[in-house]
C-alpha cells in the first residue's frame, strides 16, 4: 500500500519571483525535503524572490519552521528575498508563539490580532 505524503507543493513563476504553494502538513519528516525545495528555487537563475504560500498548510512543527528560517537565511546571504504569505490558523499561531511571524512574513507581528 502506497502512503500519501503529508504535504504537497506547487510552484508558480512570475518573472523573477517563484512562489511555492504548500498544502497539508510540514513536520519533522518533511522538513529536509521542504528546505531542499526552497533552496533549489532560490538557486534558479534570475530568481530574486521566493515566496512560500501557506494558504493550504494546516500544520507546521519546529522542524518545519526551521526549514522556512533556513530558506530565509539562505536568501539573505545570497542577496535575495524570501517571505512567507498567508499563514493562518494553527500555522500562524505557531509562528507567532515562536516569534518568527514578523521575520518570515515581513510584517509587524501584532499579537493583539488574536489567533490566526
Amino acid at each position: 500500500m502506497t502512503q500519501t505524503p503529508p504535504w504537497t507543493s506547487r510552484i508558480g513563476i512570475d518573472g523573477e519571483t517563484h512562489t511555492v504553494h504548500f498544502a497539508g502538513e510540514i513536520d519533522m519528516a518533511a522538513a529536509d525535503a521542504v528546505r531542499a525545495l526552497l533552496i533549489v528555487e532560490l538557486e534558479q537563475p534570475g530568481t530574486t524572490t521566493v515566496t512560500a504560500d501557506l494558504t493550504q498548510l494546516n500544520f507546521i512543527d519546529s522542524a518545519g519552521l526551521g526549514a522556512l528560517i533556513n530558506a530565509y537565511s539562505y536568501a539573505r546571504e545570497a542577496g535575495q528575498e524570501f517571505r512567507v504569505t498567508n499563514p493562518a490558523g494553527a500555522v500562524a499561531r505557531v509562528m507567532r508563539i515562536t516569534g518568527v511571524f514578523g521575520l518570515l512574513t515581513g510584517t509587524a507581528d501584532d499579537l493583539s490580532e488574536g489567533p490566526g
